[in-house]
């Protein structure tokens, strides 16, 4: 008997915390106190289902809406020899820089052939999983779900995302793109972030505007077809078929003291508290937030938020409030499908080569934290490799620092 995507993941969750019995170590994290917008440490508990994280099956059976899922990769093959970009090397040089420029401060022109670009992406064969009906895109959603448990909520988070979104502008190269990877500024949106410029209908060059037939509510973090925009009606075949979902929701917590759709979390005052950070360590968790799965209460991160309202395909991986816990995992694990999640982590890139480039002298090189999800131990190096999983060549910590170095060549406006 198939259970549906909601009481799947209530039994999944009920009989898992049967069997689970938290642990007792401390992890120190950073909360943003919203109504003081200051940083203050405390020491919850353990994560109670830290093991669920670990447990759930990389491709978790989902069907959605009638759709059969299609069969996962028996292996993982490296790609033959393309003109995927090479790896940091100190002997290499910037010959030119690339500009990456806010959404709306690209012109028409340059926002349709971004889009052309991901397009061509989502029609190429994949090059990780050959043999299959998956899509070079699919590469990218692949391996981003293969790593989800060592680069969220660890220190790798900022310098693995800044290499894999590079490694994603690279591809779009590949399909004849020139320019270089839009970002996507939400503190301009932060009034109401439903009705930003990205979520435009236009067929050329708009991601659309909310999914239709959304029965989950607005709480529920699913989402509905989205059937506007260049993205209309887009089939995903990772990790099972179905439609592109969006589902803009604003869940209780991020509707306090007059705010709506979690702006207090992203908003210029909450930024501004983000780049008070003194050091790394700090400044990660301020951006990321604090690992949700965690007892008490939590610290939302402008990454999470935003991830959070989107909904649908753009969910984090640990997300909605529950009676009997603070947070459950949501049914759905792997969430970049969305097309703007690489403007979105573009937005947090630019805001991490912000910060360092106030104090290059220090923070190029400041790099700490724990390298495990839950784990008080500080024990991040910037001599630790960070692994890609054939999708690009596995690169050092400290090759990832500097966005302007070889072979990231790139500025913000």
């Amino acid at each position: 008997m198939l259970l549906n995507r909601e009481s799947s993941s209530f039994w999944f969750i009920f009989i898992h915390m049967l069997l689970i019995t938290p642990g007792a170590s401390a992890l120190n994290f950073l909360t943003a106190n919203k109504n003081t917008r200051s940083i203050v440490a405390r020491s919850p508990q353990s994560p109670w289902w830290e093991s669920l994280f670990n447990f759930y099956p990389d491709r978790w059976n989902r069907p959605s809406r009638g759709q059969q899922q299609s069969p996962p990769p028996t292996s993982f093959q490296a790609p033959e020899a393309t003109s995927a970009p090479s790896s940091p090397s100190a002997s290499g040089n910037c010959t030119q820089m690339r500009v990456r420029k806010e959404w709306r401060n690209i012109d028409r022109a340059g926002q349709k052939s971004y889009i052309d670009a991901v397009k061509c992406l989502l029609s190429k064969p994949s090059t990780l999983q050959p043999g299959t009906n998956r899509r070079r895109y699919d590469d990218f959603v692949y391996v981003h779900d293969r790593s989800r448990t060592t680069v969220h909520w660890t220190a790798p988070f900022l310098p693995w995302h800044r290499h894999f979104i590079y490694l994603q502008e690279m591809a779009l190269v590949e399909c004849g793109y020139s320019g270089a990877l839009p970002r996507w500024d939400w503190t301009l949106d932060s009034g109401n972030i439903t009705q930003a410029p990205v979520w435009s209908t236009d067929p050329e060059t708009g991601f659309g505007t909310n999914g239709v037939d959304d029965t989950s509510g607005s709480d529920q973090l699913s989402g509905g077809s989205v059937i506007d925009g260049a993205f209309a009606n887009l089939e995903l075949r990772y990790p099972d078929q179905h439609i592109l979902e969006r589902g803009f929701n604003s869940p209780d917590k991020f509707n306090q003291g007059g705010n709506t759709y979690g702006s207090q979390y992203y908003d210029d005052v909450a930024m501004s508290v983000v780049h008070s950070s003194q050091n790394f360590l700090n400044f990660r968790v301020a951006m990321e937030g604090t690992n949700p799965s965690t007892r008490g209460i939590s610290a939302p991160g402008p990454h999470g938020t935003v991830h959070t309202i989107i909904g649908g395909d753009m969910l984090p991986t640990v997300s909605r409030a529950f009676t009997f816990s603070h947070f459950v995992c949501t049914d759905y694990l792997n969430k970049i499908i969305h097309r703007i999640f690489f403007l979105h982590h573009a937005n947090i890139d630019y805001h991490w080569a912000k910060w360092q480039n106030d104090s290059p002298g220090t923070r190029l090189t400041d790099y700490s934290g724990n390298t495990v999800q839950g784990r008080n131990v500080n024990n991040a190096r910037i001599t630790d490799t960070l692994r890609f999983l054939n999708l690009g060549t596995d690169v050092q910590v400290r090759n990832a620092m500097d966005s302007s170095a070889f072979p990231y060549c790139y500025q913000y406006e």
